[in-house]
């Protein structure tokens, strides 16, 4: 089998089980916790050999921190964690949790992810703060959305969108970015930008690292890529302010 039939193959497995909308809730760990163990370990093991740099958030003692992790033969964007200091709590519900810091991990009583289209993303809250204008040759890929329920009952959401120029991986000229939007607060070492700062940001930047901007209570990340500066600029000036 060649690598780019293996990858090809890898990308339907991961479509299969990525498309199930599935729900990890901390109050079943007990049953369940050495089968999650295990998945969670030979996800992260297939996640380091099959490569496809994606954005992911962890977190520990209730603190988060960005990184770069690999990706399952690029598939949608998932956020990482490690709870292996937290023995009750599922280390898969800490991978997809999303929560400002002033939350614990300890707190969260469930969390889901799921794949979502275009239209749906748009409807959701956080679509609405998506861009109405791509750099040309750029359509929508795919998006997904994370949402974590509190014991308390308060919920947060996070909406992660990637753009292409084109759905075929092995296109010499492919170029894509990301979109992640947060109705909460994000745990950054890295200034938060406010939008009329950005010009002078952009111009300025060293590198095609996540930046984040602050539109009011709705943050938004940008993985620019290979974006242009005016690229950069014209896709964060297309959001509703």
């Amino acid at each position: 089998m060649t690598m780019k039939n293996f990858s090809e193959a890898m990308n339907q497995i991961g479509d299969q089980y990525i498309n199930e909308s599935v729900e990890y809730k901390v109050a079943e760990r007990k049953a369940t916790a050495r089968p999650w163990v295990r998945f969670g370990a030979v996800a992260a093991c297939m996640a380091i050999l099959l490569g496809g740099a994606i954005p992911a958030i962890h977190y520990r003692n209730g603190a988060e921190t960005e990184s770069v992790l690999q990706g399952l033969g690029n598939q949608t964007a998932q956020p990482g964690g490690d709870a292996s200091d937290l023995e009750e709590i599922d280390p898969i519900v800490a991978s997809i949790a999303v929560f400002p810091p002033q939350e614990n991990i300890r707190d969260v009583e469930s969390a889901t992810i799921t794949p979502i289209s275009e239209e749906v993303a748009r409807a959701t809250d956080l679509g609405a703060y998506l861009p109405s204008q791509l750099p040309d040759g750029f359509h929508f890929k795919k998006a997904t959305l994370y949402e974590t329920t509190m014991k308390n009952g308060t919920q947060y959401s996070m909406l992660y969108v990637t753009y292409t120029t084109s759905d075929d991986l092995y296109a010499a000229d492919r170029r894509e970015f990301t979109v992640q939007l947060y109705d909460h607060t994000i745990p950054t070492d890295k200034t938060i930008f406010d939008a009329k700062d950005l010009p002078g940001f952009v111009e300025e930047r060293a590198d095609n690292s996540t930046f984040h901007v602050s539109y009011g209570d709705i943050y938004v990340g940008m993985s620019p890529s290979s974006l242009t500066n005016d690229e950069i600029l014209a896709v964060l000036g297309s959001i509703v302010k």
